[in-house]
């Protein structure tokens, strides 16, 4: 079901201040499923934290699986955003910054950790946010295929581009779930510095067999 369109017209600067109570809308639910599980939120206990009515809820969802789907497309953006800002010239550097931008702070903070992982969860039952996930499992793969690609080009060396896509992303989904079973032992930088060693390795196949 397509979210409702933001209205503009009415007093000068009304829309923006209806993008900012969707805004803290999305925010509240990361914050209502971070405190109380995907299961104990409500449409009551997002809008006791966005300190919002529920006819502000109405005005641009048509139900609280909008906004939880909301709220998964803006962790997705948000990670996009960061990953953009935070490009390298350097097409090596630039497939390994992507692979570890997942696990930096502000991207990897534990109220969006917490989301990811139940909305993850939640699209294996749920149709809305299985497609919801899916479009961010495919973005995130072409994004780094293309960087993989660009890798390629600029340097001549040959890597097995699919290969290693699916390594990464299987890689980072495990490392993901080691942060959340064992925190102590599985820190952000410890997981930053293994995805990025696999990474590595796989390039200093490639630029060996280019020497040869």
């Amino acid at each position: 079901m397509a979210t409702k369109a933001l209205k503009t017209e009415g007093t000068p600067g009304k829309g923006a201040s209806q993008s900012k109570g969707r805004k803290a809308l999305v925010d509240a639910t990361i914050e209502a499923i971070y405190r109380h599980g995907l299961c104990g939120t409500s449409v009551g206990t997002i809008t006791k934290l966005a300190g919002l009515s529920r006819a502000m809820v109405s005005y641009h969802f048509e139900s609280k699986n909008e906004m939880l789907v909301a709220a998964y497309e803006t962790l997705y953006e948000e990670w996009s955003g960061y990953f953009d800002q935070k490009r390298s010239d350097d097409p090596r550097e630039n497939v390994i910054l992507q692979a570890v931008s997942q696990f930096a702070f502000p991207i990897f903070d534990p109220k969006k950790f917490s989301a990811w992982v139940a909305f993850s969860i939640a699209a294996q039952r749920d149709e809305a946010l299985r497609r919801t996930n899916q479009k961010a499992y495919a973005g995130w793969r072409a994004s780094l295929i293309r960087s993989l690609e660009h890798y390629q080009r600029d340097t001549g060396n040959q890597v097995d581009v699919e290969d290693i896509a699916t390594t990464v992303l299987c890689m980072s989904d495990g490392l993901w779930l080691q942060l959340m079973l064992d925190p102590e032992n599985m820190t952000p930088e410890r997981a930053s510095r293994l995805c990025a060693s696999v990474l590595e390795a796989r390039f200093f196949e490639a630029e060996s067999r280019a020497m040869k």
